[in-house]
């Protein structure tokens, strides 16, 4: 995404750590968090099955369970009164974290070998195998990442915004040294760290200066983006050796997932008149918005009419 104007490193940062996007990211950018709601979109809604499926501690699951109600994202539904136990579901806060959820997900078929989300899923308004495109409103053109613009409001970015207390990470069990696209946003530094790539920071003591982030934490999620393929370093100086990091293929899959992420902020979390970053779309010249279509009937997709493949009587909604 390319600025509209020249913006200084630092007020990128600014923009990104004052704007909703930072704020949802203090809610989703916990791996354990993100797992969750996987497994609630795949029908799995009771504290025993998080517990098999996750692999943390029943203090931490617990924990984030109470958060995510605290929050609204999701709503505790009784099912068994003595003693009493309880299903987690979405509540329309949560319901509308789906395009995040998908783009997660066909990120990970994608570029993750042993993906263990589904491979295929059905949109049962048309009854074919669903493809998202997240269009336009305006132009109804697919957006793609060359062709949004973003701009920064000088006036806003010096505004605090409320902040959560930080919940220390959870080793988790099963193969979760892959790179895994909750991975990506799963961690609020290495989210903020891939939404300075977005917005055009690319050298060390740019993220280091502009997102507030110590060296050791930058380096620490560099290298797992390197590592992984997220990223790739070239360098700009030899002596001593600097280098620009810069968004990969794989890398710039994801940003699809960062979009949604941004316009779910705006509606949910505070006001879209409050935040620093602004988007256009440069094909029609007009402020972003979007609407996430079927690609085979061109509908707007609702969770509730889509299922797993093979299990067409559980809707992932």
């Amino acid at each position: 995404m390319d600025p509209k104007k020249l913006i200084s490193p630092k007020e990128i940062g600014k923009a990104i750590l004052n704007s909703p996007v930072e704020f949802a990211l203090q809610i989703l950018g916990d791996r354990c968090t993100l797992l969750i709601l996987k497994n609630i979109w795949l029908g799995q809604r009771k504290f025993e099955d998080f517990i098999n499926e996750i692999g943390v501690s029943r203090g931490t699951l617990s924990s984030r369970l109470k958060f995510l109600v605290d929050h609204g994202v999701v709503y505790k539904d009784i099912y068994q009164s003595a003693p009493r136990r309880y299903e987690y579901k979405l509540t329309d806060k949560g319901l509308g974290t789906y395009p995040i959820a998908s783009y997660l997900w066909q990120w990970n078929n994608e570029w993750t070998e042993n993906s263990d989300v589904p491979d295929e899923l059905i949109h049962t308004t048309c009854g074919n195998y669903l493809e998202l495109s997240t269009n336009c409103s305006h132009c109804n053109i697919p957006v793609s990442i060359k062709d949004v613009r973003f701009d920064v409001n000088k006036n806003l970015i010096f505004s605090k915004l409320p902040s959560f207390k930080t919940r220390r990470s959870e080793t988790m069990t099963e193969d979760n040294l892959i790179f895994r696209i909750e991975d990506l946003l799963g961690d609020r530094w290495t989210g903020l760290v891939y939404s300075g790539l977005l917005y055009g920071l690319n050298r060390f003591d740019q993220f280091n200066d502009a997102l507030e982030i110590s060296t050791n934490i930058l380096a620490d999620r560099l290298k797992k983006f390197l590592d992984s393929g997220v990223i790739e370093k070239k360098i700009y100086q030899h002596k001593p050796a600097r280098y620009e990091y810069h968004l990969t293929k794989k890398g710039r899959t994801g940003y699809l997932a960062a979009i949604h992420l941004h316009f779910w902020a705006n509606k949910w979390m505070l006001n879209a008149s409050n935040n620093p970053i602004s988007l256009m779309h440069v094909p029609c010249n007009k402020p972003l918005e979007i609407e996430t279509l079927c690609n085979s009937c061109n509908e707007v997709v609702d969770p509730s009419k889509v299922s797993i493949a093979d299990l067409s009587d559980v809707s992932i909604a």
